[in-house]
């Protein structure tokens, strides 16, 4: 019961939260299809991006040319609907929508439906209920404000009121 109640603190490079602004602050499930931990080299990642590259017949330079929705269709298509979703990643994703209650479009394997989810969501109440459901206190970002020129000006800016 202890462990059940108990907050965390999560220590992640690429969480950032609503007051960063729409560019840094995203949800939704082609954000959580595509969240790529090596854009440089997706190949050299665990991600789902790079899981799905290492199977499809397509380049990480074309992928990485599509609308991120379509490449959240084809890593879905791919790892979710041809496959068993099995790698860590992908369980990942599985208990997330799960754990959000959408298990009947995950029977389905039913994207439109987890996207119509998504987008009746308010961004902030969002992240308070996945801060909620996964029992974290707060999350330290530990990324580079130097990475890139957007994390930069985010990280200069006072923050948007709640």
């Amino acid at each position: 019961e202890e462990v059940e109640a108990a907050e965390a603190i999560d220590v992640h490079a690429h969480c950032f939260p609503p007051e960063f602004g729409p560019g840094l602050a995203r949800f939704g499930i082609d954000g959580l299809l595509t969240a790529a931990y090596a854009d440089e080299d997706l190949a050299c990642s665990a991600d789902l991006v790079a899981q799905y590259l290492s199977v499809a017949d397509d380049t990480a330079a074309s992928f990485r040319a599509l609308p991120q929705r379509e490449q959240a269709e084809a890593v879905w298509r791919e790892l979710f609907v041809r496959r068993s979703p099995l790698s860590d990643a992908c369980t990942g994703v599985l208990t997330t929508l799960d754990v959000l209650g959408l298990q009947d479009a995950l029977a389905n394997r039913d994207l439109p439906a987890i996207r119509q989810w998504y987008e009746g969501q308010d961004g902030a109440m969002f992240f308070d209920k996945a801060m909620r459901l996964s029992r974290l206190k707060y999350i330290i970002t530990s990324f580079s404000p130097f990475f890139s020129p957007a994390q930069l000006a985010a990280s200069l800016r006072p923050p948007n009121p709640l």
